[in-house]
């Protein structure tokens, strides 16, 4: 008796372990897949455009994220130092390629 009970905590614990597994290498795999920078989109500065118009027009295409957070994602991944923008510099945006 006491060593079926022993099997059974061993094989729910080895259960336990694989999803464990699986489930956190579904979710490492999709974030590194999300955050893939050739998935998004890359646009051209106009001159006179800012890092919050660029947030207006694309509004509606950007998973979800307010303005703050399109801003706050598209200065990190882009290592924009300042706010300000240059005509005709290359920018990638939380936007998917269509």
């Amino acid at each position: 008796m006491h060593s079926t009970t022993q099997n059974v905590k061993g094989t729910s614990f080895i259960i336990i372990f694989v999803f464990l597994i699986l489930f956190i290498s579904f979710f490492t795999a999709r974030t590194i897949l999300a955050n893939s920078p050739d998935q998004y989109k890359t646009i051209t500065i106009n001159r006179g455009e800012t890092l919050w118009s660029i947030a207006k027009t694309y509004k509606n295409d950007t998973h979800g994220f307010n303005t703050n957070e399109f801003i706050n994602w598209v200065v990190r991944e882009n290592d924009i130092d300042n706010d300000r923008l240059k005509s005709n510099q290359k920018i990638i945006i939380p936007v998917l390629k269509q």
